[in-house]
């Protein structure tokens, strides 16, 4: 008797191959529990998919796949396991259900214009989005449509757009999609999933550290977000002015910086832009309802990591953070620390090491300006080797997602935003001195 796991995989895989139309147009919804999230149909009415034309951005074997989410989802504790799977649970602030088919349809418009049409590799499933694994990365802010597979074998076409994204390894990353409508997850998932994964998901506050500014005019806003991260224990201070968060990034006082974009009569991507030439390297998050892509482009373009649309909920506020402590978790007022300066053998190679990145980082400064990829690449490709075995790991896996966009033909604009901070992370290098 055939496996009620492969069954319900198997009619997905020949949903996904058949072609499909869309129902009815999908528009904005203001009254969307996740924020109004301005969309068009992405798959004409009666277009047919043609699955020869699309595939799979991740490229890894089924086993290698599946071992990498299962690393991810902590089932496979090992030595190389990184902190953020080793926290897992922690982050498990909606419950999520597992959701690994192997071909997810999904067509993304891009920021810096144009769109493609892809497969990429589910990871798991809540009410409010999905998580899957993509071969390349994609600006938060990007509206999407993906083709979700129901417990029936069905295919539904659910728009969203692209919430976070990190690098995991590889080419691979994790992308994170807030569906514009929320949905009930268990008529996605199997019976079996469903009692796999009820009671490991929990609603516990994460414990998140470090320092958060918040520029927001509008005490309304300010004091939700306070209220939902006083019971996190992290360090919390609310300005108006964009002069004080300078000032305050300026003396190492910001771990991360949220910051909305219409700040009475300043402008929030003009903030950006100056904290980013402060030589600030920490995490920007615009916290926004705006919905103008161009806006939101801007910002990103300007220096913002992640853009948390308005309204959000406590859950999707402390993921977004607990995936920014990771970026975090090196810098210390202002110095991105080498994780072997305890190591008296490597001094002296570390100093060099530093001695040579402030000089590299002038070459990609150079090389943006004049728009020379492959300088760039060539720079980037010796990051990639040579900085975590210095122990700047942070520094590596930079240089590794600014190749990917190289290499994926991404638009120069949709590169800058990493070089910039690329460059800020050379001139951080730092080494902590032996008591």
């Amino acid at each position: 008797m055939a496996n009620p796991a492969d069954l319900h995989r198997l009619r997905g895989e020949r949903a996904l191959h058949r072609g499909f139309a869309i129902v009815k147009q999908v528009s904005p919804s203001v009254d969307s529990p996740v924020g109004p999230i301005h969309s068009r149909s992405l798959l004409l009415r009666g277009e047919q998919m043609k699955p020869n034309t699309r595939r799979n951005s991740v490229t890894l074997s089924d086993g290698k796949r599946d071992d990498l989410l299962n690393r991810l989802d902590g089932k496979m504790p090992s030595a190389s396991q990184d902190r953020t799977a080793r926290r897992g649970s922690e982050r498990r602030v909606d419950q999520r259900f597992e959701y690994r088919h192997r071909d997810i349809g999904l067509k993304v418009e891009h920021l810096g214009g144009g769109s493609s049409q892809l497969l990429v590799s589910g990871r798991n499933l809540s009410s409010g989005g999905v998580g899957f694994l993509h071969g390349a990365f994609l600006h938060p802010g990007s509206i999407c449509q993906l083709e979700l597979v129901t417990a029936s074998g069905q295919v539904e076409h659910i728009a969203g757009k692209v919430v976070s994204c990190r690098h995991v390894e590889g080419t691979v990353h994790e992308v994170g999609v807030q569906f514009e409508q929320r949905l009930d997850p268990k008529r996605f998932v199997s019976s079996e999933a469903d009692d796999q994964r009820a009671g490991l998901d929990s609603m516990e506050v994460p414990r998140i550290h470090g320092r958060l500014v918040y520029v927001e005019d509008l005490q309304a806003e300010a004091a939700l977000l306070m209220h939902y991260l006083k019971p996190t224990g992290i360090n919390i201070s609310h300005v108006t002015a964009p002069g004080l968060a300078l000032d305050e990034a300026k003396r190492g006082n910001v771990d991360y910086l949220f910051t909305d974009l219409d700040l009475d009569g300043d402008d929030g991507v003009e903030l950006i832009k100056k904290l980013r030439e402060s030589s600030f390297a920490g995490p920007i998050v615009v916290v926004t309802a705006e919905t103008d892509a161009k806006r939101l482009h801007a910002a990103t373009v300007a220096g913002a990591d992640e853009i948390l649309s308005l309204p959000y909920n406590a859950g999707e506020l402390y993921q977004l953070l607990l995936q920014l402590q990771d970026r975090v978790s090196g810098l210390q007022g202002g110095k991105l620390y080498s994780t072997r300066s305890g190591d008296p053998a490597l001094a002296q190679l570390i100093t060099e090491f530093i001695k040579d990145a402030t000089k590299r980082s002038e070459l990609i400064q150079k090389a943006m300006e004049e728009q020379q990829l492959d300088a760039v690449r060539a720079v980037c490709l010796q990051f990639k080797g040579s900085a975590p075995a210095y122990g700047y790991e942070p520094l590596g896996e930079i240089a590794s997602r600014i190749i990917v966009l190289i290499d994926d033909g991404s638009a120069f604009d949709a590169t800058v935003n990493e070089l910039r901070r690329m460059v800020i992370m050379c001139q951080s290098l730092g080494v902590r001195t032996q008591e």
